[in-house]
């Protein structure tokens, strides 16, 4: 039953694309900036329904801080400090159809299609215990956790906008998800905080529903517009005086 579904969606978008009489071919070249980072996109327009976009995006963010997390933790006065750091990286890289579902409106696409997303979070922590009465302070271990995802996910979102059908320069907004597998957890431990890391299948446990990533992006496009060769060719031979 999936197949044949599948097969008539195909057949149905293949007769659109063939049999579409479209004079103007525009293409699109544009920024993009949103919850998955800075890219750039590039889109072309198959017909007045239908157009094909490239799309990639890149996000590297850091954060350190530090605070004591436990006061008189064995006596009055002793602390146990943790220095931590965050690093969160994806790198998206896109293929896109976006359809427009209502005949006399450009503002709103359906946009589907499938994403290489290589997705990364890091969280490190360094424990030292301090005790000013006794004058002692020494390392008491350290905590790594990786959370990592699997990278094809399909996707599918709404286009607000006319990157390839109004003015030159334009602006658009794109809110979707990618849907993905549960994401994997590793968490470890040394010292004296290492007997921490034995949680690990309870992290996993909490992130496994994860499959939803959802994105938001706001986009300035550049129109280019260039005629169909063919059409093009036609107009000139109409034009031209006849002997």
């Amino acid at each position: 039953m999936r197949k044949k579904i599948l097969l008539l969606f195909l057949s149905v978008l293949a007769n659109s694309i063939l049999s579409a009489q479209y004079k103007q071919k525009d293409s699109y070249l544009g920024i993009n900036l949103g919850t998955n980072g800075l890219g750039i996109q590039y889109g072309y327009t198959l017909n007045p329904r239908i157009n094909l976009r490239l799309s990639s995006s890149y996000l590297s963010t850091d954060y350190s801080d530090d605070f004591i997390e436990r006061k008189n933790l064995i006596q009055t006065g002793d602390f146990l400090m943790n220095n931590w750091n965050i690093n969160v990286s994806s790198v998206s890289i896109g293929t896109l159809i976006d359809i427009k579902p209502f005949i006399n409106s450009e503002f709103v696409r359906v946009s589907l299609g499938v994403f290489y997303n290589s997705f990364t979070a890091n969280y490190n922590s360094n424990y030292s215990y301090s005790d000013i009465k006794k004058g002692l302070n020494f390392d008491a271990g350290t905590l790594k956790l990786n959370v990592t995802t699997t990278p094809i996910k399909p996707y599918i979102g709404i286009l607000l906008g006319t990157p390839s059908d109004s003015k030159r320069v334009n602006f658009s907004i794109e809110m979707g998800t990618m849907f993905q597998q549960s994401p994997n957890a590793r968490f470890t431990g040394e010292g004296m905080v290492g007997p921490t890391a034995s949680q690990e299948p309870l992290v996993q446990k909490n992130v496994s529903n994860y499959n939803f990533y959802p994105s938001l992006s706001f986009q300035l496009n550049y129109r280019f517009k260039c005629a169909n060769n063919t059409e093009s060719k036609k107009e000139q031979t109409q034009t031209q005086p006849q002997p």
